[in-house]
């Protein structure tokens, strides 16, 4: 990941990365400042030019624990084959040299563990460990965990972009002020200190010498099941990693589960409270330097890059991506490192070049985790979206058919992604069962996709391709019903039967009591007979929608442009030119391809103009191109299935309210002979709490 990253930050050695800076739903707002220089090939015309993405920390998102895959990095070079695997021989001699066995009790318990599983794999426990940290970092920075999209407005179309929340688990008002676990015991694993040279069972075994009581009890608490209680994406849910674990350190770690015991002869223990993130921080650095695991880190570090953001929607047809659940698969937790202290002794073996790289790199700076998560979750967006924008603009995008088998395995999908957006090698996982992706296919064209708004149905939107449909929508209504109505299910009727016989004696004996009693709510309803209960009751609505057959670019990569994902010019590449050889240029405008229109109507939307543009045949999804505010880029426009070979015509230029850079007409025979060459000059780029802020 260093290598990636270096790539649009070169000097990123020094400085510290990404600031933890959000508003108050939980956005940060990655930048670029620049400036616009327009050549005519006499003056060059300058403006300055500020893009600000919005970034998402909340979303759907779940994850769940893969097959076994281990990697033994780090481990004592001399107990290891060759191949990599525990050498039985070698670690028999250096029991005995170690151990203080008996040879026949070193014998028996050769015997024993030759049966025992061998593999190590921290990576679910370095996950749930990262996002703890980075989570409460999140809550510091901005006093909660609450979080939402908010609702989309552009003017034309209004969206709630929280409409696809599940109405459990994703609670938009939220904090981490108390740990994920419940607080039971069944809900922690069987814990106990290795204190004798050997172990007596197979259980999996951790290492936290040199870790104070705190962080090694902070290690055991991310063994134990997560369950989400916020919109964040790395708040998803996980089950226990582990049933039981032995782990050896320096002295017995306290207020791991001695809270939990219940003897009377003693007081009662509290849990431990939530520690802050820069002890977390610490305990991570701590325990992957201790149990030189950097290979196990490097995997870690790029599911929780991979999964921590993404892009706050900025057009109509965009905020379809919040509807959409993203997906991480991590291997299973198994520790073999603490079963003998000899494990960790002397040369670590296979120790990758680009873990120890990464590890270098990160330094022990938790924002540069950040701007790689900002890196990442930008490059692999845009590409699966470049990908869907070529299959609408181009007749037959034959490269795209060499990458189609890698996003039908998930394994690569992510990568895959990146790689598309960024045209530059993108890494993996580093390790098997270890990735994230999306059930979406970017190639695909289809045709019933569709987003839900609050538009008034009898306003249709020029510009977007809407239209009105019939949805059936459910509300909750307490209504009275009898005990057998068939609105209740045939398991609650028994239930409310003798509720209502219940509530009928009540009211009898109040009455005795009180005959001027005016019984009201449920007792009003058992005088007659009826049981107040609470149904679904639907009915139809006519709803606008939009359509969008092609998956849309949800935001800009501020953190990365200027990128070429195309194989001809765009607006992403943030340089160009606008001359009579981009199309036939005539009396009446100026026909031309489509991805070539998007370019000249980009440039001229920068300076300050909007150009009119006939299309010559059916457009999919939106008809007019439109620029997102903040962002300073023009989405384009695409074609219906078999119309990529039609052209489009560039025929008005109407300047806007606010003119930046003067331009003359691009789309009739004035233009002959003329050339316009533009470039967006990178000066800074970052993260801000707000859209217009800077920097800090």
């Amino acid at each position: 990941m260093d290598s990636f990253v270096k790539q649009y930050f070169p000097d990123f050695q020094s400085p510290p990365g990404a600031d933890f800076v959000y508003d108050d739903s939980g956005m940060t707002h990655a930048y670029y400042d620049g400036i616009l220089k327009v050549f005519d090939e006499e003056t060059t015309q300058n403006r300055r030019l500020h893009s600000s993405q919005p970034m998402a920390t909340v979303g759907l998102f779940m994850a769940e624990i893969g097959a076994s895959a281990s990697s033994l990095d780090g481990i004592n070079i001399k107990v290891l084959t060759t191949e990599g695997g525990i050498n039985m021989s070698a670690l028999y001699e250096a029991l005995k040299a170690s151990a203080g066995l008996k040879n026949a009790m070193l014998s028996a318990h050769m015997e024993v563990i030759s049966r025992w599983p061998w593999a190590d794999n921290h990576v679910a426990l370095l996950v749930n460990m990262l996002r703890y940290c980075l989570l409460k970092k999140i809550e510091e920075c901005r006093g909660s965990l609450s979080g939402k999209f908010g609702k989309y407005d552009d003017g034309h179309v209004f969206i709630d972009m929280d409409q696809w929340w599940p109405e459990e688990d994703y609670v938009e008002v939220s904090d981490l002020k108390e740990w994920r676990t419940p607080n039971n015991r069944d809900s922690y694993p069987a814990v106990m200190r290795l204190t004798d040279s050997v172990p007596a069972t197979e259980d999996d075994a951790i290492n936290v010498r040199e870790l104070t009581s705190e962080e090694a009890a902070f290690v055991i608490y991310m063994l134990a099941p997560w369950t989400r209680r916020s919109r964040h994406r790395l708040d998803f849910s996980t089950p226990m990693l582990t049933e039981q674990v032995l782990y050896r350190s320096n002295a017995m770690v306290v207020g791991v589960t001695d809270w939990l015991e219940k003897e009377k002869d003693f007081p009662r223990a509290e849990r431990m409270k939530v520690i802050s993130s820069k002890t977390a921080w610490r305990a991570i650095k701590a325990y992957v330097a201790q149990n030189r695991m950097y290979e196990h880190f490097s995997t870690a570090m790029y599911l929780i890059g991979a999964c921590m953001y993404q892009f706050k929607p900025v057009t109509a047809e965009a905020t379809w991506w919040c509807s959409q659940e993203w997906c991480m698969t991590m291997p299973k937790f198994q520790s073999i490192r603490g079963r003998y202290e000899l494990m960790l002794f002397d040369i670590p073996a296979l120790i990758s070049h680009r873990a120890l790289r990464e590890w270098g790199f990160i330094n022990g700076q938790l924002d540069k985790l950040n701007l790689m998560a900002l890196i990442m979750a930008q490059a692999a967006q845009t590409g699966m979206a470049v990908r869907a924008a070529r299959r609408g603009m181009e007749e037959d995008p034959n490269d795209l058919h060499k990458t189609e088998g890698e996003y039908s395995m998930v394994h690569t999908f992510y990568s895959t992604s990146m790689s598309e957006g960024m045209k530059v090698a993108a890494p993996m996982s580093g390790m098997p069962n270890a990735y994230v992706y999306v059930n979406v296919r970017p190639d695909d064209y289809v045709g019933n996709r569709y987003v839900m708004t609050d538009n008034d149905p009898e306003e249709i939107q020029e510009g977007y391709e809407m239209d009105v449909t019939k949805v059936h929508l459910f509300k909750d209504q307490l209504m009275e019903l009898d005990p057998d109505d068939e609105s209740i299910p045939e398991g609650e009727r028994v239930k409310q039967k003798k509720k209502l016989d219940a509530l009928t004696a009540g009211l009898k004996a109040i009455l005795n009591v009180d005959p001027s009693y005016a019984a009201t709510g449920e007792f009003k309803a058992a005088s007659k007979g009826k049981i107040l209960f609470t149904v679904k009751v639907g009915k139809d609505q006519e709803k606008c929608r939009i359509r969008l057959p092609w998956l849309p670019f949800a935001g800009v990569p501020t953190m990365l442009v200027p990128i070429n994902p195309f194989p001809y010019n765009s607006p992403f590449t943030l340089k160009g030119s606008v001359e009579e050889s981009l199309g036939e240029l005539g009396r009446n405008g100026f026909l031309m391809r489509i991805e070539k229109a998007w370019t000249v109507v980009n440039m001229a939307r920068l300076c300050g103009y909007d150009m009119k543009v006939r299309f010559g045949g059916d457009t999919a999804g939106p008809s007019e191109f439109f620029a997102p505010n903040d962002v300073q880029m023009v989405w384009p426009v695409l074609w219906e299935v078999d119309e990529q070979n039609m052209k489009v015509s560039i025929v008005g230029q109407k300047p806007r309210d606010r003119v930046f850079i003067q331009l003359p007409p691009m789309y009739n025979s004035f233009f002959k002979k003329r050339k316009l060459t533009y470039l967006v000059d990178v000066q800074a780029r970052g993260v801000a709490k707000s859209l217009r802020q800077t920097g800090k």
